[in-house]
């Protein structure tokens, strides 16, 4: 039952080694018949046509007292049979070899696979050696294996000097130390990528356990050239490190390119700034050319309005000295009558009053136009009450509305009061009282109301300032806080008003400011200031006053 069943196939044989039978397994190995094995030379026999005549090579391998043999023979069906044998005797009492037993052990498959591992291996030799980028491949002792041609080319070393040596630095560094793929074989068992490559190393994004890199080799070429490697480490079958390898990309002429742009950037971006501080003085010089122009045409207004005042006590101071020197005469020619002083006296009183009443507008229009002017050049910080500096503005305003004919209309309370920026809280109601006039009033036969309110609550001013204009459309909503934005290009339009507006309530003021229109049916603006304004500071750097 051994022998029938052994897993091996076994052959006995008489003493001149001719086959005396057979086990199953063999039959199996050999697709061929018992009967037909049966006087074949136990060892060398072909079993696609068996010989029972003994061969020179049985003797030749009796002589040699060998006990094992490897043979391979083809079948009838053109499988190359690959046999281990195994040859054991057994003597008789004389001490004479009776028996013979070989044990034959089926190696095709192994021949087969060690050949497709032979063909893989050429295979990948072929592949690395074909690859256009340069690449090393170290076994597990850190001897070189593979040494491809482009390598033989970029580092001017022959694959002969290179391989089966570990002088894989050598085309690197000028003294010896370990490559990227010598620290990965090693599992970087010291930690020695952070000391050799710093921060110029990282783990690959793709492939689990490689590691990537970009450096400079200076003695590559006359202006030393950029590589960016990989190293990986290779693995059997199950799982342990056999070697290591290593690719190199030539990347110098990216980093040219990348320095270039770089440099191109830090000179647009330098351009940029100039240019950016240039544009931003020429924005505070139309800002400053705005405010004048506004203060020039404030002071005009004024003045115009105080010529009448003026005007009427420069007339009544001329009456009176007329009356005075009749009264004189009529006193020299002693011609005085008592209703002659009546009447000089009558005219004396009522001229008085006039004056005094004209001197006091005159006095209150100067006194509101001073604290607007001095608001708005000092941009001091001060408690004051907001329904009297609204007044105030009107006042300076009202030469103006009077040519256009415009209401005004306002409901604050008189307990509002804020500490804040006064001057430029002036110039934006200046601001948006003008922008009325000259664009929501414009071609209108119609006279504009303009209507102002104002609410505190929670440490907040919700100041409202609507009109019942023509409106924008949402176009111009978008763009109306934009700088040299303007709907009256050409007709005198500086496009600054609104953006200086935005500026001032969001940056010195500390507020918001909101619009809200319909085309046709007029404009509200939304302003919400703290009761109490942050310090702020101006475009030069300095502090606004307190």
């Amino acid at each position: 039952m051994l022998f029938e069943h052994s897993h091996e196939g076994i052959l006995i044989a008489d003493a001149s080694g001719c086959i005396s039978d057979v086990n199953q397994r063999y039959l199996e190995m050999t697709g061929l018949q018992k009967d037909e094995l049966i006087g074949c030379n136990v060892l060398f026999h072909d079993v696609t046509l068996p010989s029972r005549e003994p061969t020179p090579e049985w003797e030749a391998f009796l002589a040699s007292n060998a006990t094992t043999l490897e043979l391979t023979t083809a079948l009838r069906d053109c499988r190359s049979f690959a046999r281990h044998i195994k040859l054991s005797s057994l003597t008789d009492n004389d001490g004479q070899t009776s028996i013979y037993i070989a044990h034959v052990e089926d190696q095709s498959s192994l021949r087969a696979t060690e050949k497709a591992l032979q063909a893989s291996a050429k295979h990948i030799d072929q592949i690395i050696e074909g690859f256009p980028q340069p690449v090393i491949v170290l076994n597990k002792e850190h001897l070189i294996t593979h040494w491809n041609h482009a390598c033989e080319i970029f580092f001017g070393a022959k694959a002969a000097e290179m391989i089966g040596t570990s002088n894989q630095w050598k085309p690197f560094y000028k003294d010896p130390r370990p490559v990227m793929a010598d620290l990965v074989l090693d599992q970087d068992e010291e930690g020695l990528l952070p000391r050799y490559y710093g921060s110029k190393f990282r783990p690959s994004e793709i492939l689990p356990g490689t590691y990537e890199a970009e450096d400079f080799f200076p003695h590559f070429g006359e202006e030393g050239r950029w590589l960016y490697f990989t190293a990986t480490a290779i693995r059997n079958a199950e799982g342990e490190i056999i070697g290591a390898i290593e690719t190199l990309i030539d990347i110098t002429e990216q980093k040219r390119a990348e320095t270039e742009v770089q440099n191109l950037n830090d000179a647009l971006e330098s351009r940029i700034q100039q240019k950016t501080q240039e544009l931003q003085q020429a924005m505070q010089q139309l800002v400053q050319s705005e405010k004048l122009a506004s203060l020039g045409s404030l002071v005009a207004g004024v003045s115009h309005e105080l010529n009448t005042p003026i005007g009427n006590m420069l007339t009544l101071s001329t009456t009176l000295n007329e009356h005075a020197h009749e009264l004189q005469e009529k006193i020299t020619q002693n011609q005085l009558k008592r209703s002659i002083l009546d009447n000089f006296l009558s005219v004396v009183q009522e001229s008085t009053q006039l004056f005094e009443h004209n001197a006091r507008k005159a006095g209150d229009l100067i006194s509101s136009f001073k604290q607007v002017a001095v608001d708005q050049s000092s941009s001091r910080i001060r408690n004051f009450q907001l329904k009297k500096t609204v007044e105030e503005v009107l006042t300076t305003l009202r030469p103006m509305l009077k040519q256009t004919h415009h209401n005004i209309q306002f409901d604050i309370p008189d307990t509002i009061r804020l500490t804040s920026y006064p001057g430029p809280l002036e110039q934006v109601l200046t601001n948006l009282i003008n922008n009325a006039c000259i664009h929501a009033f414009a071609n209108s036969n119609e006279d504009g109301c303009i209507t102002i309110t104002a609410s505190a609550m929670d440490e907040h001013l919700v100041l409202s300032f609507s009109d019942n204009g023509r409106g924008m459309d949402a176009d111009t909503q978008r763009k109306l806080f934009d700088p040299f934005f303007t709907t009256s290009l050409g007709n005198g339009g500086s496009g600054l008003g609104m953006y200086i507006t935005y500026n001032i309530v969001t940056v010195i003021l500390g507020g918001t400011i909101q619009v809200d229109s319909t085309l046709g049916q007029g404009t509200t603006y939304t302003i919400s200031l703290p009761l109490t304004s942050p310090e702020r500071t101006q475009s030069d750097g300095t502090v606004y006053d307190h």
